[in-house]
């Protein structure tokens, strides 16, 4: 019964961590440093480790601080890796920075890696394949990544009309504008680039001129 209950103890836990966290905490220095138990990890170094560590540094990849203020954040993001080589979210996450930072082909190698070792892996893998796969200027695999999503939001349908658009595509381009735009009416070219986590100036110019060619402002519903 002791290990049925930490098993409990240790999934509420890991629950009510992942609410709690507020989105700057991946930006604040000091967030590692919480009075728990240590242990060690005698696999690797002697280097000490938090029971929920694992979680805690899952926690700080989904914030979007990370990708573009903080680039150190990522060997932290990668320590459950340590822990379980075969985690395929993390280098899910692990391969999508790395091509938000522009090494496209290595975000891509890990982001392919990570759908072997998960086949029935979650719809976001596909949303940051669909990253990579921009970078290396490949549009249409974007445009078949994205595809295999059931529903898609308004951001995503902008990723397709831009893809679209840069293909040369301008009739599909303007049609999944459309549906983008009837999704948030208020998302504009602006708004979507302040969203873009992308580093490099070269891959936000390219975003930018898909949407413009694509008539995403001018698109109605």
């Amino acid at each position: 019964m002791g290990g049925f209950g930490g098993i409990a103890r240790c999934r509420k836990h890991q629950h009510t961590e992942s609410i709690r966290l507020p989105r700057r905490v991946a930006s604040q220095p000091a967030f590692a440093r919480q009075r728990e138990p240590r242990r060690w990890n005698s696999a690797k170094n002697q280097q000490p480790f938090r029971t929920n560590e694992p979680c805690r540094r899952n926690a700080c990849a989904d914030s979007p601080i990370t990708a573009t203020s903080n680039w150190r954040l990522v060997k932290h993001i990668a320590r459950p890796l340590d822990l379980n080589p075969y985690d395929a979210d993390t280098l899910a996450q692990i391969g999508h920075f790395r091509a938000l930072r522009g090494d496209g082909e290595a975000g891509l190698a890990l982001l392919d890696k990570a759908i072997q070792l998960n086949p029935m892996h979650p719809g976001w893998y596909y949303a940051d394949r669909a990253a990579a796969l921009f970078v290396l200027g490949r549009y249409r695999d974007v445009v078949a990544c994205l595809s295999c999503l059931p529903r898609k939001s308004a951001w995503q349908w902008a990723w397709l009309a831009a893809c679209h658009a840069l293909e040369g595509d301008v009739e599909k381009a303007r049609a999944c504008a459309r549906q983008g735009r009837a999704l948030e009416p208020g998302l504009t070219v602006k708004d979507f680039l302040a969203d873009l986590r992308m580093k490099r100036t070269e891959d936000r110019e390219r975003m930018r001129l898909g949407l413009q060619r694509a008539g995403w402002d001018d698109a109605l519903p």
